[in-house]
């Protein structure tokens, strides 16, 4: 009959520092440390044949980095900075040890340029930015973004990468400005990772309403959804009741409404006999 052996202690080894340089896309954060999998990171009960081997892992810093049992991520880093930890035995936790890691970036971002001083969009569109780091295979390349005028425009960092699954894959950090109001505004990037010297970005943009075209695209399809709205109650039936010049326009719209300026009515064979 065996017997229940207790937790005496904790085996915790953990390196002085480690560098950021992984990206696990499926959970969209930096690839994490592994205890007891990733070399010199050891977390574990004493002796190793306890009967409860389980460990309460507590961040104490967790805008450093955060400990994720899920999918066994370990202790994941959220950016620069030191990350204090906080480990006890759920048996015992009297059993308890507080550890400490420096992580930095493997490629600090020196310094990063937007394309231009002004940019101009029409308001609900959206536009990439091309902006260029050094190094341009910098760890970190997104940006808190800030904007003296609120609501005319936003700017939303995405990583991208053709393998989700490979934290060693290359990986391409995307900067999509929305343009949500008509307006100016100026626009602050300031660098995620300012530890290798990198300063904010500082450009202004405008959005305007739209040109003409656009302006008479919209008159039109108003239009159409007031000619629709017609026919449905009734009272447009006389005048859009029958198709007209095909197939291609239904009995509710007028063709001439959106048929192509270049577009003619074709005769069937038929007729031209």
């Amino acid at each position: 009959m065996s017997s229940e052996v207790p937790v005496t202690g904790l085996d915790i080894q953990m390196p002085d520092s480690w560098q950021i340089d992984g990206w696990n896309g499926l959970g969209s954060q930096y690839s994490g440390l592994q205890p007891n999998i990733a070399d010199g990171c050891v977390a574990r009960v004493v002796p190793s044949n306890a009967s409860n081997q389980d460990l309460k892992w507590e961040a104490l810093t967790p805008e450093i980095a955060f400990y994720q049992p899920e999918y066994n991520n370990g202790i994941v880093p959220v950016k620069a900075g030191t990350a204090r930890f906080r480990v006890s035995s759920v048996e015992n936790p009297s059993f308890s040890q507080e550890f400490s890691i420096n992580f930095s970036y493997r490629y600090p971002l020196q310094s990063a340029f937007a394309p231009a001083a002004e940019l101009t969009l029409k308001k609900g569109t959206v536009q990439e930015l091309d902006i260029r780091t050094v190094p341009e295979n910098a760890t970190e390349q997104r940006f808190v973004w800030t904007y003296d005028k609120e609501g005319i425009v936003q700017v939303q960092d995405t990583i991208t990468s053709s393998d989700t699954s490979n934290a060693n894959n290359p990986r391409t950090t995307v900067h999509s400005v929305y343009a949500k109001a008509a307006g100016t505004v100026t626009v602050t990037a300031t660098p995620m990772d300012t530890t290798g010297g990198a300063e904010p970005i500082v450009f202004t943009v405008t959005v305007t309403e739209g040109g003409t075209e656009d302006s008479q695209l919209k008159a039109k399809a108003e239009k159409g959804i007031a000619h629709g709205q017609a026919y449905m109650t009734g009272s447009g039936v006389s005048a859009y009741s029958t198709v007209m010049n095909g197939p291609f326009f239904p009995s509710c719209v007028p063709a001439d409404e959106f048929r192509p300026r270049s577009w003619k009515p074709t005769m069937p064979a038929s007729a031209r006999q």
